[in-house]
């Protein structure tokens, strides 16, 4: 979870590399299985959250929120499947 910003960063540089030389990127495979990775880890967060919220009280409002930003924060697709 803490390489994020790499993943993002990698992304971005990537998408914008000029397209005659994306070919020569020889390590593209490697964003894809950490972006797909990422992806797990950031679900599987958001599992534990929701599954850390328990019994609800007065006083669970942090974890509901905290599992809500998680969830939100989740892309689209994935959302739907959770």
């Amino acid at each position: 979870l803490e390489s994020g910003d790499l993943i993002k960063a990698a992304r971005e540089a990537y998408d914008a590399t000029e397209e005659e030389a994306k070919p020569f990127v020889s390590n593209y495979n490697k964003l894809e299985e950490a972006e797909a990775q990422l992806i797990k880890l950031q679900a599987d967060a958001v599992v534990t959250l929701i599954n850390g919220i328990g019994t609800v009280t007065i006083e669970s409002g942090s974890k509901i929120n905290a599992a809500r930003e998680a969830y939100d924060g989740l892309p689209k697709d994935l959302q739907a499947t959770k």
